[in-house]
């Protein structure tokens, strides 16, 4: 909330800074901010559009924009997985910023659909995403990073087991395998403190001229 007010705080500040000149031509009183509060509002506004370039890591992103046909297995601490089809709409969005993804698929005969949205945060050098699905009423949050080459993302996340009410660590792992293929891994810790997989998903590129649903 405070990161809020301080935008909306800034851009009211810059709006008082081109109002101003037009307000002394007229014969108004001139209520321009000191000269101290105008050097720390440009600075601040200097420093929040350097933060909002994209750049090299939201190209990387872009690998995975288009439409896909998904063949998910989700083992959910069975011996032999569930077996589900699927589609996914993913396009870049925000001037590129983020790479919002729609998701269609069935579970254990129920629809299942879900909405994430991955971008990378530069002042935190770290990508962030979201997710939220028909499963549940809560959006998870992930921090990630991914290798030099950007063909493999490792994500960490928390949810609440609703089961148990406690909190369990959870780990995405997506890998290009080229350009019309990539996979999604999805892991749970244990209470072992190890690493379980819990689903996997294999992405494979089709023909969006028909419509990606």
């Amino acid at each position: 909330m405070n990161s809020w007010k301080r935008y909306f705080g800034v851009l009211a500040l810059g709006s008082a800074l081109l109002a101003a000149p037009a307000l002394a031509a007229d014969g108004a009183h001139d209520k321009s901010p000191p000269a101290d509060a105008q050097a720390a509002g440009c600075s601040e506004m200097e420093a929040m559009m350097k933060f909002a370039q994209p750049g090299e890591h939201h190209e990387h992103l872009q690998a995975l924009e288009g439409c896909w046909t998904a063949s998910c297995k989700a083992w959910m601490g069975q011996k032999e997985p569930q077996v589900s089809e699927g589609r996914s709409a993913n396009r870049m969005v925000l001037g590129g910023r983020f790479l919002e993804q729609r998701y269609e698929s069935s579970f254990s005969g129920m629809p299942f659909s879900g909405i994430g949205m991955t971008g990378y945060d530069t002042y935190r050098k770290a990508y962030v995403a979201t997710w939220a699905d028909t499963f549940g009423t809560t959006i998870t949050h992930y921090l990630g990073h991914c290798t030099n080459d950007g063909k493999t993302m490792v994500a960490l996340g928390s949810y609440t087991n609703v089961a148990t009410g406690k909190q369990a660590q959870q780990k995405n792992v997506t890998r290009v395998l080229g350009p019309d293929q990539h996979t999604f891994e999805m892991y749970d810790m244990g209470a072992d403190g190890k690493w379980s997989k819990m689903m996997e998903i294999t992405y494979t590129r089709h023909d969006c001229r028909g419509g990606c649903k």
